[in-house]
């Protein structure tokens, strides 16, 4: 099924940007024609209502990216409206927004405003006064203890970097071939100066590089490379394989050291508290023990605090 909602949203766009327009009433007519509406049919009960409609949003939320065309970005804000304004849902699952999502999303309102683009500034502004948005940190929901949405967000993340690792390769690759090209016509250009008999230089004065530069600065960031692969897998043996949610004895253990430290750091504050809980426990002891005993006739009268001897010399005193 998941297969199939991302060609059906993948169609959706596609024939949108077809007709080279961003007005909703064409999208609306494509999306009557579609009968998209009825994808929320796909399950009948009320848990796989709420993983279609969940699934359909991260999909069209994907469409957001800048490396998307003008079009399918309009697009993915008319689907998103769609999805949210037809669901079976009751009441409506919103729209998880991270912050880079929100920020492509704020990036493409300003220039639907710059452009002039009603509809689809009215269709946004609509989404966020109906507060179909819930910010949070991840796309997915997880719960304590669960390892597979962040599984599968570090497997996106890897797969991102290394894509953009491969492209990297290929830059560096291209730059020593022409560093390696230039360097062969160099050498030529130094050979055919010194054929000529009546030269008076000499080989040592157009020794600007020395022979084979290319392939000690390939020699040099295949090294780099290794070295970097070795402390990368020498930090990956001693940290202990987890995710960012832990079971709770995993997280005492990796925390221990830092506990003992913070004691020191602590140490007098928590000596101060203890001081003056035992004044305020002191204090306490000798208020209550100044209260005089009541009869068991007398209970409903308040009792009242035993005066000092020194109180009652005085009043004697006084009465003589």
């Amino acid at each position: 099924m998941a297969e199939g909602l991302v060609e059906d949203c993948r169609l959706l766009l596609s024939r949108f940007e077809s007709r080279g327009t961003v007005r909703f009433e064409v999208f609306s007519e494509l999306w009557r024609e579609m009968n998209f509406s009825l994808i929320h049919c796909g399950r009948k009960d009320a848990n796989g209502r709420i993983q279609i409609t969940e699934y359909l949003y991260r999909i069209i939320l994907s469409y957001l990216s800048p490396s998307c065309t003008f079009i399918y970005r309009v697009g993915a804000i008319y689907a998103l409206y769609g999805v949210y304004s037809t669901q079976l849902c009751n009441p409506k699952i919103k729209i998880r927004m991270t912050i880079l999502t929100w920020n492509n999303l704020k990036d493409l309102h300003e220039e639907l405003i710059y452009l002039k683009h009603h509809d689809a500034d009215f269709i946004l502004r609509s989404l966020k006064n109906s507060k179909a948005f819930l910010f949070c940190a991840l796309p997915t929901q997880i719960a304590y203890g669960s390892r597979d949405g962040i599984t599968s967000r570090e497997g996106e993340h890897t797969a991102a970097i290394a894509l953009e690792a491969d492209q990297v390769i290929d830059k560096t690759c291209g730059m020593l071939e022409r560093i390696h090209k230039i360097h062969n016509k160099y050498q030529n250009t130094r050979e055919r100066l010194f054929s000529f008999e009546d030269t008076s230089l000499s080989k040592s004065a157009l020794d600007v590089v020395h022979t084979g530069l290319a392939v000690d600065i390939a020699r040099d960031i295949e090294t780099f490379d290794k070295w970097k692969q070795n402390r990368c897998l020498k930090h990956v043996l001693n940290q202990r394989k987890s995710t960012i949610l832990m079971i709770p004895d995993d997280n005492f253990e990796k925390n221990r050291p830092r506990v003992s430290a913070m004691d020191n750091l602590t140490q007098n504050t928590l000596t101060e508290s203890a001081t003056r809980a035992k004044l305020l426990e002191q204090i306490k002891k000798r208020s209550f023990s100044q209260v005089g005993k009541v009869s068991r006739s007398m209970r409903h009268l308040k009792p009242t605090a035993a005066e000092d001897d020194s109180t009652n010399t005085k009043r004697q005193k006084d009465d003589k």
